[in-house]
């Protein structure tokens, strides 16, 4: 095949979230690397900060959102099941005014959704409310925790997942910080991350901050 088909090839596996088994260090190496990529994240964040990972599968998303978590104490956002019978409402616990503001702030304000059986949602409307889940999760006892999520909004239509992005962008606490991970970058402008992580299959990771890119830090060397 020649080079020019096989970079075109590997160029829409990487665009669709096609997985491309493809490395330039052996996968111990790589490992190491992106696990102190995410406590990088964990030590660095600041304050109220959202940070977006993204990249094709099997570029790395899950480690480096791990070890964020890992490295936090973070709160890690669960899908919520398709079987669940409590509404909304009751899954988030805390005062009922604390709840029903939450719920609002991620997109789930309407009154027959708060009392609608969760299962019964739409898979968007879980998204909603596995992020309110945590956040209200992240909030207990006074002290607010980080949040990791990974396959933020990766099943969800375009439209919803960007819905739900402004959602999440409106609803994180000044206190808490956020790390999502996703194959999809189209949300970033509606996500409006302090920080992206973008991991390529082959080369060093992209790490773009507010008004400038980073590009000197020792976990930024993954190929």
């Amino acid at each position: 095949m020649p080079p020019n088909d096989t970079r075109r090839l590997l160029y829409v596996r990487a665009r669709f979230g096609l997985r491309v088994e493809r490395s330039s260090i052996g996968p111990t190496r790589r490992l190491a690397l992106l696990e102190q990529l995410g406590e990088s994240l964990a030590s660095e964040l600041p304050p109220g900060g959202i940070a977006l990972v993204t990249g094709p599968s099997g570029a790395g998303k899950s480690v480096v959102t791990r070890a964020f978590s890992a490295a936090a104490g973070a709160v890690n956002a669960t899908p919520v099941s398709a079987s669940a019978r409590r509404a909304p409402v009751n899954l988030i616990r805390g005062p009922i005014d604390d709840a029903l503001g939450l719920l609002a702030a991620c997109g789930l304000g309407e009154a027959r959704r708060l009392i609608t059986p969760a299962g019964f949602l739409s898979e968007g409307e879980r998204a909603r409310l596995s992020l309110a889940r945590a956040i209200a999760h992240s909030r207990r006892g006074g002290a607010a925790r980080d949040i990791a999520c990974d396959e933020f909004t990766s099943t969800l239509d375009r439209l919803t997942a960007r819905s739900v992005a402004r959602c999440v962008r409106r609803a994180v606490g000044q206190r808490q910080r956020l790390v999502c991970a996703t194959a999809h970058d189209d949300i970033a402008p509606h996500l409006d991350p302090d920080t992206v992580v973008h991991l390529p299959l082959v080369g060093p990771p992209q790490i773009l901050q507010r008004g400038k890119r980073r590009a000197d830090s020792a976990p930024a060397s993954v190929a």
